[in-house]
């Protein structure tokens, strides 16, 4: 089977393609000729350019806080409410039996651990 000739895209240079998908003969063709015909950055390039510039070590300190904050904000209120959900399961159990013992047990650690978090 015999390989079809063509030209390099960026220099015009007869190549020998090895793959059906080569277009340059070379690594430096393709790096130039992508340099030149790359089109203008997407509006998301354009968004992370922007956003990365808007960060300054100034400003650094006064965001890592707030996200601090909220974060923290959502913890407590997350806590709470798991703490809640497991009292509720805890009291929907009854009898004497082995497995409603583990249940109780796994509830009360589960319980203790969330509390330790709010303090």
């Amino acid at each position: 089977m015999k390989k079809k000739k063509e030209t390099c895209k960026y220099c015009g240079e007869k190549i020998e393609p090895k793959t059906t998908r080569q277009e340059f003969c070379g690594t430096k063709c393709r790096v130039y000729w992508n340099r030149e015909n790359i089109a203008d950055p997407t509006e998301r390039q354009k968004a992370n350019m922007k956003a990365v510039t808007s960060e300054t070590p100034s400003n650094w300190k006064a965001k890592a806080d707030e996200r601090a904050a909220e974060k923290e904000k959502f913890d407590q209120s997350t806590v709470s409410e798991k703490i809640a959900h497991y009292e509720a399961e805890m009291a929907k159990l009854s009898g004497d039996s082995e497995v409603v013992a583990i249940l109780r047990n796994r509830y009360k650690s589960k319980i203790h651990e969330l509390k330790k978090k709010l303090i």
